[in-house]
């Protein structure tokens, strides 16, 4: 058959040629396939089958399976008046011819690779497809579901159910979509006689076929030391756009900081190496877009922090024994700073059976390494990418810069926050000894700044002044400021009010949070850098966008299928499609454990939470736009008004983000909330509640 995939050659060969052309590249077993062009060339011995290979009959969105006619044991004299009269149903598309294979059939069935959350096979001895499609009881019926096998009829041999099972999985993960399939196991190998797409997917559908992705994605740097896999939230979906993040800009952000999870090593990996930490493996995904929404690989990334001298074995034994529970019995804490499982400290790595040696080095080279930052004096100039004539070209430029972005700036950035998240934590670590050994002094800091415990204390002073950034004119050159998100808009940074900081009635905090605060600007400023490259990638995605047809919907794509648009653009629209339907939808519990992703959907309870400033003990009330204000913006292009008394921001905003530092200049208490109660508030009064630390929020009246 010829090279069929695009949507007119759908048009002209019909759904059911282009399905098997797309099986045969591939690789799958499927029946040797002809035009009505070929009837000279067929074997004169042979019988055929004339199908009808309609343009509407197997879509995306529409199969109309059983519409059109079938005519089987063809005689080749009698191929010219079959495949007139199939065509004579439909006025689209082509006839396909095929050798009957009936005598050849071991079994046969349909399959479908994802009903409602199984797989699904019904099969028979001979021929039974022809009888299955046409309604009739198939022998066997067998329901595959997290590998469970589920059988009712007549006994199958294993063997046979492995080998079908097997190949309708390699068919969905190539599709990239759930498929209704007719097959047939000849001479043991699993021969497929048609695919469809199954359109209109159930929410099980959608959830099994995202769970499968993802089981494979972190089969490829799974440790087999840890206990389980745990995909958290923390600030990731802040800095890849909230629910305005893509699978394009997340996959993106993945492979510049995590590699391939094979022999590509991402930025976290290679810029750690630089810093003295143990050379150890990937891990892969970093970040990953489960049901479109974001989530991050927790304990894979905690077994990064290690320094040398502590073995795999022995931080993955502290996770499972000691970090898991903790976030089992309360997923609030599954994020950092709050779970405490990246170890700086020898007095830490002691308390949770960790030698503390090499964690005494650790401290001690990045104490060292705060006190030796140079800064970044310059912002860097933006960069306008040259015209692309071909979607071949602009694979290759993507390539590159990609590649380039990875070790270059996306590794320096690395750096930086490395070296931030050591000093803040050093703070932190200072003020908890500060409370054991001088309380005193601690009662007298934590009354002057309105705050109890040692981490809300630390950045209410770290954020007391305002962490220097680049201050640019708003010029074109610089509009790339924003989130990690390529498809939204780029800006240039915003007016910022600075504030002087309160002097700190302790000189070695003192001195410490003034080097903390350098070491924020410095990671700020190499942002700047990261962004700009950030906005040369967006300008190569929208050129490739326009290139190939796909426009804005090239962001459903992930970074690795980028290729399909030139080889198999097909696939690429049916995996964007899909996505579609997936959009808006809350497939997933947040975090994921793997132990419980096969059980009903879990929901937790989550709490509005002051995240920065103070509130007094009592009730207030504030209307939104007037005296209350929702900032959910993920450009940080935030301007809050002189009268604001509070800011509502998504429960996802987290202190050390670059949107909690522009709010942190307000010096106004800022709440975190869900992103669906934030939704309930425009325009609202809101009265809020704080009553022994207990934070409550109500719609007035």
């Amino acid at each position: 058959m010829p090279n069929i995939c695009r949507d007119h050659e759908l048009i002209y060969f019909g759904g059911k040629a282009l399905h098997l052309q797309l099986l045969q590249r591939g690789g799958f077993h499927t029946p040797e396939s002809f035009t009505a062009d070929n009837l000279l060339l067929l074997p004169n011995y042979l019988r055929y089958i004339v199908r009808s290979s309609a343009a509407g009959e197997d879509g995306l969105l529409k199969t109309a399976a059983g519409k059109y006619l079938t005519i089987k044991n063809v005689r080749k004299e009698d191929l010219e008046a079959a495949v007139a009269e199939v065509k004579a149903h439909y006025s689209q598309g082509s006839v396909l011819i095929q050798p009957d294979l009936t005598s050849a059939m071991t079994f046969s069935g349909v399959a479908y690779s994802n009903l409602n959350g199984s797989y699904t096979i019904a099969i028979g001895k001979r021929n039974s497809v022809q009888r299955i499609v046409e309604g009739e009881l198939p022998d066997t019926e067998i329901s595959i579901f997290n590998e469970k096998t589920h059988l009712r009829g007549e006994p199958i041999s294993p063997r046979t159910i492995r080998k079908v099972h097997e190949e309708i999985k390699r068919t969905e993960a190539y599709f990239g979509i759930p498929l209704d399939i007719e097959f047939a196991v000849i001479d043991e190998t699993v021969v497929f006689l048609q695919a469809r797409p199954l359109p209109n997917p159930t929410e099980p559908t959608l959830r099994e076929h995202e769970l499968r992705k993802m089981r494979r994605l972190m089969e490829i740097g799974k440790q087999e030391k840890l206990e389980e896999v745990v995909l958290g939230v923390g600030n990731y979906r802040e800095i890849l756009g909230n629910t305005k993040a893509t699978r394009l800009s997340t996959s993106t952000f993945n492979y510049f900081f995590s590699g391939d999870g094979k022999k590509i090593l991402g930025a976290v990996q290679l810029g750690r190496n630089e810093m003295g930490y143990d050379i150890g493996n990937e891990i892969s995904p970093w970040v990953i877009m489960v049901g479109e929404k974001v989530y991050y690989n927790f304990v894979g990334d905690a077994l990064q922090f290690r320094p040398q001298g502590i073995s795999e074995e022995d931080l993955a034994h502290v996770v499972n024994e000691v970090y898991l529970p903790i976030v089992r019995g309360n997923p609030d804490l599954l994020n950092y700073p709050e779970l405490r499982i990246y170890v700086q400290f020898p007095e830490q790595a002691e308390r949770v059976g960790l030698d503390p040696e090499p964690y005494k080095v650790l401290a001690a080279r990045n104490r060292n390494a705060v006190q030796r930052v140079i800064m970044t004096e310059n912002p860097p100039i933006k960069v306008k990418a040259r015209e692309l004539v071909s979607i071949k070209e602009c694979l290759g430029e993507i390539t590159t810069i990609v590649d380039n972005i990875r070790i270059g700036s996306a590794k320096e950035y690395v750096k930086a926050a490395r070296l931030a998240f050591f000093a803040l934590e050093d703070v932190r670590f200072y003020l908890e000894k500060m409370r054991e050994e001088n309380p005193a002094i601690f009662e007298q800091i934590a009354l002057f700044f309105s705050q109890q415990s040692a981490e809300k204390l630390r950045d209410v002073i770290i954020y007391d002044e305002s962490i220097g950034s680049f201050e640019v004119p708003e010029q074109e050159e610089y509009r790339y400021l924003g989130s990690f998100e390529l498809s939204l808009p780029r800006g240039y940074p915003p007016k910022r009010n600075f504030k002087q900081g309160r002097p700190i009635p302790d000189v070695e905090l003192s001195e410490l949070v003034r080097s903390t605060r350098i070491v924020l600007e410095k990671r700020e400023k190499v942002k700047f850098t990261l962004f700009r490259d950030l906005d040369y990638v967006k300008q190569l995605y929208e050129q490739l966008g326009d290139l190939s047809g796909f426009d804005r919907d090239i962001f459903f794509l992930e970074y690795d299928e980028l290729s399909l648009l030139s080889s198999e653009p097909r696939l690429a629209r049916y995996r964007v499609e899909l996505r579609k339907q997936m959009k808006g939808r809350n497939l997933f519990p947040d975090p994921i454990f793997e132990s419980e992703i096969l059980s009903a959907k879990r929901v937790y309870e989550r709490k509005p939470q002051l995240i920065f400033g103070s509130l007094n003990e009592g009730e207030t009330t504030v209307k939104i736009g007037d005296n209350g204000y929702i900032v959910d913006s993920v450009d940080q292009t935030v301007e809050i008004s002189p009268d604001a008394k509070v800011v509502f921001v998504p429960d996802n905003v987290r202190p050390g983000s670059h949107l909690f530092t522009v709010l942190s200049d307000y010096g106004i208490p800022v709440i975190a909330i869900p992103q669906d109660d934030l939704e309930k508030f425009r325009e609202l009064e809101i009265e809020i509640s704080l009553m022994n630390g207990d934070l409550s929020l109500k719609l007035k009246e």
